[in-house]
Parts: C-alpha cells; sequence; structure tokens
C-alpha cells in the first residue's frame, strides 16, 4: 500500500467518521472507527481513535478508555504493547497499543 493511497483513506474514513458523528453522534462514529481500527491488522492506540475521529471528541476523555475497555472484554482486540503517546497534551506518557484479534 502506497503512502498516497494511505492518506486518501484515512482522509475518506475520517471524512465519514465526522459525517457519523454529526448525524449519530460521538458513540456511534467511534464505533466505526474502533472496527476500522481493529480490521487493520496493525497495532493501534487510543491516539489513532482520537486521530480518526478528527474535531468529534467525547464531551468526557474517559468514553475513549471506556471503549477500549468494552472492546477488550469482548474480546475484539489484546494489548499488542506500550508506546509514548503521541498526543501533545499527554506530555510523553505512556499509552497502550492493540490489536484486533479478528484481523488476518
Amino acid at each position: 500500500m502506497t503512502t498516497a493511497h494511505t492518506t486518501d483513506e484515512h482522509g475518506a474514513i475520517r471524512a465519514l467518521l465526522h459525517q457519523k458523528a454529526t448525524n449519530h453522534g460521538w458513540a456511534n462514529a467511534a464505533e466505526h472507527a474502533m472496527t476500522y481500527l481493529t480490521n487493520l491488522g496493525r497495532p493501534f492506540s487510543a491516539d489513532d481513535l482520537r486521530d480518526l475521529m478528527g474535531d468529534n471528541q467525547p464531551e468526557t476523555p474517559n468514553a475513549i478508555g471506556g471503549l477500549f475497555l468494552s472492546y477488550r472484554q469482548q474480546g475484539l482486540i489484546r494489548r499488542a504493547g506500550i508506546v509514548a503517546s503521541k498526543n501533545t497534551r499527554s506530555n510523553g506518557s505512556v499509552v497502550f497499543q492493540w490489536v484486533g484479534n479478528q484481523a488476518s
């Protein structure tokens, strides 16, 4: 997959998620974002979810942790490591990386 294709796909996913968040709320859009991330077949973190969601963030940041907890409890994702957060507001704190259990 080329970088241009990845950038185009990322932009298209963000646009779709923005539309879903506008029409159906953050939780609905976040569910779609998590489905996309779990099926990529590579590690991802809450930073990746925030990035995909763009300006559409939950009213409380705890909603993101709750979403990841729900996916883990359902057996849809598993921990894949720990990395430094890309979020500038987190001052380099660590975040878990996850990988989807159904990813091929």
